[in-house]
């Protein structure tokens, strides 16, 4: 992780691009028929699916796609070389090209600086190519587009990545779009050596300080705002990575947790209002960071503590833990979307377990929007704990009336309308045997554009329900996050546009209610919001932002001058 990635890991052409399997067809040579076999015979390749449900295949699958038919073409056989990786690919094809197989005893990994750059003159001065490319693959990190599984679609792709020390980055895209040049972790070669750093939340002023690292002659590879804390720090005049770190997150406004590497140590920090969360965990002497601490259970790590905001907790190599607080003691203002959507349901939040909390605004909800009905059903599965709650508080009948497809992701978090919709429609399905004829309490996490209220809500009556009343697990969502949630434009926020009986009338409801931001914060351990100082970032709901938003301002701007007529004077 700390090295660059070698030439032959970069896919050729375009890094951003996918391919249809037709597409794929004319520039293998494989067949449409192949393909699917191989898909389901080996597990490779991997497509995604488009709105349509298309197989898309990404530039990385293309190039190893490419490495195997040169294989076949050589005489394998198809069960040979399918299920290989690109580094097993690579050595097959340097083998036909009469490369000799260098033995992992050649290269040496437990040099000096000095002496491995010293090796490094000696193999090019002598032209040992194979032997360059051998360390380089050691060194390699892998990225890709789409699910984990997709990228690391068996296990020998984990295996080409060793070394002592490493990282993972699975954000969905915000800033930036889509793209392979925007997956983190980012990596660059600093005065001191390799850098990466991967990053949670948004920077909202990123934009303007990319503009004047831009006009002092910075060069940047990606459009992420991560890659502008990267130039911070490149730029910084401080003797020491730890202070050019400090200075350049001084520069930055907006939410952040990092986990950043060097050769030698790893460094977790987390804005000075806890917005996005971080936690600290334990396997062995091992020291893990993860966003959430449902992540430490998968792995079997556990769990510390949570990375306080504000805080950079620096893990040496030799296991040496130290915590520095550079940005003094500003009120915290973690993130209150994170109890209602974001997080899993069996991680812990701020000392909270976040089912809990979402069954206590399932409880809320009852109390505030009460209603006569037959059977409460959530809309899956983010929905089904504040369903419970207000099931248990209501004293209504809890039932599945929506049956999700477990092979669908989540829907909030696609890009696009199409992508979307195509989605809600391979994921929910009516169970009309329980909801028929009777009178239904939908309870939903939130509702953002509306689009996909409407379309739950026609399908419960096209399986026969009487009346259709939905209630919402937080209140209207009327105000873009800036943050790290993927929210749209404020003019496409259905809140924003309409008052509550319009809401109703669009989203073709018999009723809708919503949880209040005081109910709201009393599930999750408070007696109501603070308005002079509020517990928690809860600006999608109420228009507070806990930090300056630059971009925002520098993008309005111009529309908020007054426009005279050429030539005229007032």
């Amino acid at each position: 992780m700390s090295a660059k990635p070698p030439a032959d890991a970069e896919p050729t052409g375009s890094s951003d691009a996918s391919w249809s399997i037709a597409e794929v067809e004319r520039e293998t040579g494989l067949g449409k028929d192949t393909l699917r076999v191989w898909e389901r015979r080996y597990g490779f390749p991997v497509p995604t699916r488009d709105a349509w449900g298309e197989r898309v295949y990404p530039e990385l699958q293309l190039q190893r796609l490419r490495m195997i038919k040169r294989a076949l073409d050589a005489g394998h056989r198809p069960g040979k070389v399918v299920p290989l990786s690109l580094a097993d690919l690579q050595l097959k094809l340097d083998e036909l090209a009469g490369i000799p197989k260098l033995s992992s005893t050649n290269v040496p990994t437990d040099l000096s600086d000095v002496q491995q750059e010293e090796e490094w003159i000696r193999w090019l001065s002598q032209d040992q190519t194979p032997l360059i490319k051998q360390t380089l693959q050691q060194q390699i990190y892998r990225r890709g587009l789409g699910h984990v599984a997709q990228v690391f679609a068996d296990q020998t792709m984990l295996n080409e990545l060793p070394g002592h020390m490493a990282s993972g980055h699975v954000r969905y895209s915000t800033t930036g779009g889509q793209g392979l040049r925007n997956v983190q972790p980012l990596h660059a070669d600093l005065a001191r050596g390799g850098f990466s750093i991967a990053h949670n939340g948004n920077i909202s002023n990123a934009m303007r300080l990319k503009q004047e690292l831009v006009d002092k002659g910075a060069i940047f590879q990606s459009t992420s705002d991560t890659e502008v804390i990267i130039h911070l720090i490149a730029t910084s005049r401080y003797p020491t990575l730890l202070d050019r770190l400090v200075d350049a997150l001084r520069m930055v406004e907006g939410a952040y947790s990092l986990i950043c590497q060097t050769p030698k140590r790893m460094i977790a920090c987390r804005d000075p209002l806890g917005i996005r969360p971080l936690v600290m965990g334990k396997i062995g002497d091992a020291t893990v960071f993860a966003s959430e601490t449902v992540a430490l259970d998968v792995v079997g790590a556990q769990f510390e503590r949570e990375i306080e905001p504000g805080e950079i907790v620096e893990v040496r190599q030799d296991g040496r833990i130290s915590s520095h607080r550079p940005f003094g003691n500003p009120a915290p203002r973690p993130c209150i979307f994170e109890h209602v959507y974001f997080s899993r349901p069996d991680s812990v939040s701020g000392g909270q377990s976040v089912y809990e909390v979402r069954r206590k605004i399932g409880i809320e909800l009852a109390r505030e929007a009460p209603v006569e009905a037959d059977l409460v059903v959530p809309v899956p599965d983010s929905g089904v704990p504040a369903a419970i709650g207000y099931a248990q508080e209501s004293g209504i009948p809890f039932g599945l009336g929506i049956i999700r497809s477990h092979y669908v992701g989540r829907t909030f978090i696609q890009p696009s309308d199409g992508a979307r919709h195509a989605d809600v429609k391979r994921k929910h399905n009516a169970n009309r045997a329980l909801v028929e004829g009777k009178r239904i309490v939908l309870i939903d996490d939130s509702i953002v554009r509306g689009t996909t209220s409407m379309k739950i809500v026609q399908m419960m009556r096209d399986a026969g329900a009487k009346e259709v009343h939905f209630r919402v697990a937080s209140p209207p969502t009327n105000n873009s996050c800036f943050y790290g949630v993927d929210t749209p434009e404020r003019h496409k926020l259905l809140a924003a546009r309409m008052d509550l009986a319009e809401m109703t009338k669009f989203i073709v409801a018999d009723s809708l209610a919503f949880v209040s931001i005081d109910g709201l914060y009393r599930a999750v351990g408070e007696k109501g919001r603070n308005a002079d100082c509020p517990q928690h970032c809860d600006a999608c709901f109420t228009g507070d932002y806990p930090t300056r938003l630059t971009d925002l301002a520098d993008r309005t701007a111009e529309t908020d001058q007054l426009n005279l007529p050429v030539g005229k004077v007032a």
